[in-house]
């Protein structure tokens, strides 16, 4: 099965189970392996990517309501996730997609330096409401 099929369907599986929380915020991220605007997210090599499973990942962001975190906090960056030396390519391959409900609680959405990896790490802080009245920064 061609990589771009196999991304798709795992994506497709994937985001049927997140159908099962509805009413909860959603909060996932990790390697897609895909960039979701080769304009802002590509730097190098050809000006694709993934297309069937980025539709496929517009499709379901818009069907749950679920907004490319990063993206949204920095609407103009080229930070990138991923890089290969030769030929030279830089991508972000790597993000959070969050309940667009819930933006509003995040403080930062970051890249930083990943150790021995190809791949920076990504991070999302945010602020949650307990139930007892108190504001408790997770991080």
């Amino acid at each position: 099965m061609p990589q771009t099929k196999t991304i798709q369907l795992s994506l497709n599986v994937f985001f049927d189970h997140l159908q099962d929380f509805q009413g909860d915020d959603i909060i996932t991220g990790g390697d897609f392996n895909l960039v979701l605007d080769v304009e802002k997210d590509k730097k190098g090599g050809l000006a694709k990517t993934h297309r069937n499973a980025q539709k496929t990942i517009n499709e379901i962001c818009e069907n749950l309501d679920i907004v490319d975190a990063w993206r949204v906090l920095n609407p103009d960056a080229r930070r990138y996730t991923w890089r290969q030396p030769r030929p030279e390519i830089h991508c972000r391959l790597d993000f959070f997609l969050v309940s667009q409900s819930f933006l509003g609680n995040i403080n930062t959405a970051d890249i930083l330096p990943g150790f021995k990896t190809d791949h920076s790490m990504i991070t999302l802080n945010y602020l949650t409401f307990q139930s007892t009245g108190t504001w408790i920064l997770e991080t």
